[in-house]
């Protein structure tokens, strides 16, 4: 079964790029261009996932969660965002959190993140259809990924990944 996606972007070229390649995962997809939009799609229709930026002009990620999770609690949440440090607390701990793909990120890692989503789903294990599995971008960045994500159930920026990794790799020490 294909996961119904709703993907809420106000950056045209991002809306475009990811609805693409959400598709090509084998998902159905309906794109909103702003949080307003995603709102009245969200009560016209019933979704398995939704994918929204944080920062948006008219309302921010933030609110379309929660909305989100009053109209639809079933449905599973990735926000996606270049700010995840500007994130209200409660979407980052504790119970309601929800998972973040850090910008920029690779098609590869939203593919993972998507997947992994809809894993906490009993009726749709993944949302691809045969696409090529994730592999990290960086040797490194996939454990680091691993010992990080146990904190905030999120998984680290790249940059912070080779910070950890530089300092505790004693191949990547400074030599005095």
């Amino acid at each position: 079964m294909n996961a119904k996606v709703l993907l809420v972007d106000d950056e045209p070229a991002v809306l475009k790029c990811m609805a693409t390649a959400l598709t090509r995962f084998g998902c159905s997809v309906t794109a909103a261009s702003s949080g307003t939009a995603a709102l009245d799609r969200l009560a016209l229709e019933r979704f398995d996932l939704v994918v929204t930026d944080h920062r948006m002009p008219d309302i921010m990620g933030d609110v379309v969660v929660r909305e989100t999770r009053e109209r639809q609690p079933e449905t599973s949440i990735l926000l996606v965002t270049g700010f995840a440090d500007e994130l209200p607390p409660a979407l980052r701990f504790g119970p309601e959190a929800v998972t973040v793909l850090p910008k920029p990120f690779s098609l590869a890692q939203l593919q993972h993140a998507v997947n992994t989503v809809l894993q906490h789903r009993p009726s749709l294990a993944t949302c691809s259809t045969g696409a090529a599995p994730f592999t990290p971008p960086h040797p490194r960045w996939g454990a680091c990924a691993a010992r990080v994500r146990g904190r905030a159930g999120t998984t680290p920026s790249r940059s912070r990944c080779r910070r950890r990794s530089a300092s505790t790799d004693p191949a990547h020490r400074r030599r005095p």
